[in-house]
């Protein structure tokens, strides 16, 4: 049953691999400007602010969580279908909303599905969880190249067959513990006014904020520095190696400290990894990319957990849902949108360095907060 779930994830990783190093050159290469391309980037997360509570409400309803995955995924590819026709800013912010909507709903539902199906075994989350990493390495890796060979326009056609493999991979997943009704839809707002909930989405939003410029902008301003597809695609790569390395290792780190101690460290080499991008020429970024591994890898894995642990059973899918569309949604929509507005402006400097600013203050948020 955990092996279709570890495929989901390699593959939707995979596309997301080949999306958010490429897509911003993809869509420059379409001839669509710094705001345009901040526009759509931001379209694409803010997909992740509604989708995710919305089809995490249905699932927590009804019970067919892994149903509506299958939905979603299926949904997906057929959405991205059609980017390669479309002109024009709002024809392609609306296909972008499209396949958006249907792809963003499914991770926390499948999020959702692993923790429940590893029970008291949730700490080897990142067991299951690192198969996305391996397809996102896989993704940056080796589309670089092909990149370099056949243009930036082949990149739609990649991106469809890593969709259909995760659509295939989410309709061999059974539903087994699966029974629709067995637990019933609880109400999510005692659970929101606690001290320790509020700043743990807050602390997400932030963190994901900061990471707009690095989703939106790193392969431009790694081109602007005179890097290639393929060396922008390595620097990628290198930050999930060291991701993979983390998530194996998870459960022992989770024990050795408690969630808000690994969250502030999480935000603190965040800080020093925007602050080197920012600053420094890109022989440096070599040393400050497998700080990828703490301030996503570990971040997320913490952040999980967390939630999975402060909503109850019969909340868990809209807890999952509110933590992908607090931070990867409206957190990275902003950020994206705003990091355009900057790169603009000041280029990468400005990007990263805001982006540095917005990772401090995520970890002063968390002094003092309890997160179990």
């Amino acid at each position: 049953m955990l092996r279709p779930l570890a495929a989901f994830y390699f593959f939707y990783f995979a596309a997301l691999g080949a999306l958010l190093p490429y897509w911003g050159p993809y869509l420059a290469a379409r001839g669509f400007d710094g705001p345009e391309i901040g526009l759509l980037l931001g379209v694409l997360a803010a997909t992740k602010v509604f989708a995710p509570y919305l089809w995490g409400r249905l699932a927590d309803a009804n019970g067919r969580r892994l149903a509506l995955v299958r939905l979603a995924s299926w949904a997906t590819g057929g959405c991205f279908l059609l980017v390669p026709w479309v002109q024009g800013t709002a024809a392609m912010a609306l296909v972008t909303a499209a396949f958006g909507f249907f792809w963003n709903a499914a991770l926390p539902q499948v999020e959702a599905a692993t923790l429940s199906l590893l029970g008291r075994r949730a700490p080897h989350y990142g067991r299951i969880r690192v198969w996305g990493t391996l397809g996102f390495i896989a993704a940056v890796w080796g589309v670089g190249p092909l990149l370099d060979r056949h243009g930036m326009h082949a990149l739609p056609t990649v991106v469809l067959a890593l969709f259909a493999g995760m659509a295939l991979a989410a309709s061999a997943v059974p539903d087994a513990g699966e029974v629709p009704g067995r637990v019933r839809p609880r109400p999510l707002g005692p659970v929101l006014r606690r001290r320790a909930v509020q700043a743990l989405l807050a602390a997400a939003f932030l963190m994901q904020l900061s990471f707009g410029a690095y989703y939106g902008f790193f392969s431009l301003h790694a081109q602007a520095q005179g890097l290639s597809h393929s060396l922008v695609g390595l620097l990628w790569a290198l930050g999930a190696v060291a991701e993979v390395g983390v998530f194996l290792v998870a459960p022992r780190l989770l024990a050795a400290w408690p969630a808000r101690r690994w969250l502030v460290l999480c935000f603190a080499v965040t800080v020093l990894r925007w602050t080197v991008i920012a600053a420094l020429p890109p022989v440096w970024w070599w040393w400050v990319q497998p700080l990828h591994a703490l301030g996503f890898g570990l971040f997320h894995a913490v952040m999980i957990g967390a939630v999975h642990r402060l909503f109850p059973p019969g909340c868990q899918g809209r807890g999952q849902a509110l933590y992908s569309a607090t931070s990867f949604g409206a957190g990275g929509a902003l950020g994206a949108y705003g990091a355009g507005w900057l790169w603009a402006a000041g280029g990468g400097a400005a990007a990263f360095g805001a982006a540095a600013v917005l990772a401090a203050a995520g970890a002063l948020l968390l002094r003092g907060v309890k997160t179990s």
